[in-house]
């Protein structure tokens, strides 16, 4: 698959998404049933309550997204800009700002989510803070967190005012940054994931449960900020990306337990609505339980 890829990725740079997307559906079934099988098709046929065959669909469009968003990387690294992306939804971030109010945006993750998020809003004039995992990129051993994963983050950081990184033998460091951003009024994003967190908030979701991370909430709770929810999806008629920015969620009360999983409950309920329409670009899957 890596061989495949690296041939590709001269001509990424020239082609269109659509030409990509193409592609990427001619390499997976390259990519041989043993890599096929590690794909989220029981975990999908469960949450969707679909047969196994429409479970097996939906894996391999997920698996062509996938490879599709690395076509599309190697496209940025090379110079060019990996797609058009429309913002819906800025008024949300722009009153908070007039208002002296920070902002934390809650992203999905999906496949071109996290990307689309931040090339949109940087191209849309705003700086975005994001918090981050020192494994985010290709690797999680010491090698590629050092070697390979910086290619990934040194890219995002064409779109981004900083990472802020999450070391969990010094915590504070993160919490300080973003207490100072959201304090003057700055934007933080988010990734709405199960990976860590102080607090896993389990809800219904789709046909199961899933566990979500709610530093998100309980960081807009704690500085007073607004919480919006994101979601990237794909735009055929234009073509593009379209990053949509929801209303805020309701952080109201006293009590942060009680608006962290109010607020949190109000979330899944828009994301699962994206995931009906989207099955293919969600990478969450694993989360999910019965």
């Amino acid at each position: 698959m890596l061989l495949v890829l690296l041939l590709l990725a001269v001509p990424a740079r020239l082609l269109s998404v659509t030409t990509l997307q193409r592609l990427a559906r001619r390499v997976v079934p390259m990519l041989g049933d043993s890599v096929r099988a590690k794909s989220s098709t029981d975990a999908i046929e469960f949450a969707m309550q679909v047969p196994p065959e429409d479970a097996r669909v939906i894996a391999d469009a997920s698996l062509a997204a996938r490879v599709t968003s690395l076509l599309l990387f190697l496209k940025g690294k090379l110079g060019g800009e990996p797609y058009q992306v429309v913002v819906a939804g800025q008024q949300h971030i722009d009153t908070a700002i007039q208002s002296g109010t920070g902002v934390v945006l809650w992203v999905a993750e999906s496949t071109f989510g996290p990307d689309a998020c931040k090339i949109g809003l940087h191209n849309s004039g705003y700086a975005v803070s994001h918090l981050s995992r020192p494994e985010h990129g290709f690797s999680s051993t010491r090698f590629g967190i050092k070697v390979l994963n910086p290619l990934r983050t040194r890219f995002e950081l064409r779109y981004l005012k900083e990472r802020i990184v999450f070391e969990r033998d010094n915590r504070e460091q993160a919490m300080q940054q973003i207490a100072s951003r959201l304090g003057n009024a700055g934007i933080v994003s988010f990734l709405a994931t199960g990976h860590e967190g102080k607090s896993l908030i389990e809800e219904d979701f789709l046909a199961g449960k899933l566990k979500i991370a709610g530093g998100a909430p309980a960081s807009a709770f704690k500085h007073g900020a607004v919480l919006l929810p994101v979601f990237a999806v794909p735009n055929s008629e234009i073509p593009a990306m379209q990053v949509n920015i929801g209303e805020p969620l309701d952080l109201s009360g006293d009590e942060k337990a009680t608006a962290v999983v109010r607020a949190t409950r109000a979330y899944l309920k828009h994301l699962e609505s994206h995931v009906k329409t989207h099955p293919e670009l969600w990478l969450q899957w694993k989360f999910i339980t019965q």
